[in-house]
């Protein structure tokens, strides 16, 4: 990674901070950093060759111009929240989502990913 140019989002990126945080925590040098403004653009500059970027694998999506690689333990985490007003809970359609979401939060804990279901 010390050779690549790391394409790196916004100040006050949640993923920027988080992989900053972690790499700091290394022995890694980050010698060429590119600062890109949004998650896009970050993703286009890897599809055209500039460099390698830090993406949430629930944001990195599908684009066969890029390779997705995970990275080695202790990989950095950070927790996804489902967010809605307290009398929408009610709705049919909303309680299934959240019930989806908390059946897939417990299967992700328990296969030792983040945090437990907190709905």
């Amino acid at each position: 990674m010390q050779e690549q140019t790391l394409i790196i989002r916004e100040e006050g990126s949640a993923t920027r901070s988080i992989f900053l945080e972690a790499a700091a925590g290394t022995d890694t040098q980050l010698s060429r950093i590119v600062e890109i403004e949004s998650r896009e653009a970050a993703k286009e500059a890897v599809a055209y060759g500039m460099g390698i970027a830090p993406v949430l694998r629930s944001e990195a999506g599908q684009d066969d111009r890029c390779s997705i690689v995970s990275l080695a333990a202790p990989a950095p985490y950070f927790d996804e929240f489902v967010a809605c007003p307290a009398d929408l809970r009610r709705m049919p359609l909303v309680r299934s989502f959240l019930d989806v979401a908390e059946a897939v939060a417990e299967e992700l804990a328990l296969a030792g990913v983040g945090a437990e279901a907190r709905l």
